[in-house]
């Protein structure tokens, strides 16, 4: 864009052109298709730098993408290789496990029974000492 000094001086030319006679039309063309050129030129620039930037800022964010992108096949990596060794144990301690789990079956099932056979002792408690009274 053209800078306010520019314009005026710019301004002052084209007024003093049009105060001369009508011979200088030419020159007066001449000065404003210069203006225009500069003027388009300028913006085709700026325009230009505009662009160039949005593409440094798209080349940027690709390339900090593409960081991260490697920073987390390497967090992958690290979590697969903990899968591997996490499910190594569990394969080895799965017979432990089973042998836990009926441990705790046989223990529920002795647990009942002596439940069981404590309720039979207090009916045979129960029937002894209602059997010694009768006698």
């Amino acid at each position: 864009m053209a800078e306010k000094g520019e314009s005026s001086t710019s301004e002052n030319r084209l007024k003093s052109l049009n105060s001369e006679t009508s011979t200088d039309n030419g020159a007066q063309l001449d000065y404003l298709s210069y203006d225009l050129v500069d003027k388009l030129s300028k913006y085709a620039i700026e325009h230009l730098q505009g662009t160039m930037e949005e593409y440094n800022l798209l080349e940027n964010m690709n390339l900090a993408i593409a960081q991260k992108y490697k920073e987390m096949g390497h967090v992958t990596e690290k979590v697969k290789c903990s899968l591997e060794t996490y499910n190594a144990q569990m394969t080895s301690i799965r017979p432990h496990l089973e042998k836990i789990q009926e441990i705790h079956k046989r223990t529920c099932e002795l647990e009942e029974i002596a439940y069981k056979l404590d309720s039979y002792v207090k009916l045979l408690e129960l029937t002894v000492k209602n059997w010694r009274k009768d006698e």
